[in-house]
């Protein structure tokens, strides 16, 4: 049996610009073939609230410059056990916490 596409979409943004747009477009899109989907954003953020807003699963992280390295962990546990092919970074911010 072929196993779904799994999807990490990680936003670190702060607010709404064309990162966060993109990747409600790219959500939608998806959302019409046999993948699974995560969103990885920041707490009390713009993407925290469309996720909340349109039921969207998700995890969240503390923006906090200091907990990069416990987010980095974090999103590495996330991929390990949900099987994660592809890590999609929406911003400069999430870019550096992928890396």
């Amino acid at each position: 049996m072929k196993e779904d596409l799994h999807i990490v979409h990680v936003s670190a943004h702060p607010g709404w610009r064309g990162g966060e747009q993109q990747l409600s477009y790219v959500w939608s899109g998806l959302s019409h073939f046999p993948c699974r989907q995560l969103l990885f954003c920041s707490r009390n953020q713009a993407m925290h609230s469309y996720a909340i807003q349109h039921k969207i699963p998700y995890t969240l992280f503390n923006p906090s410059p200091f907990l990069g390295l416990y987010s980095a962990w974090q999103l590495h546990r996330i991929c390990r056990k949900n099987n994660v092919h592809i890590i999609h970074a929406h911003d400069a911010k999430a870019h550096t916490l992928v890396f």
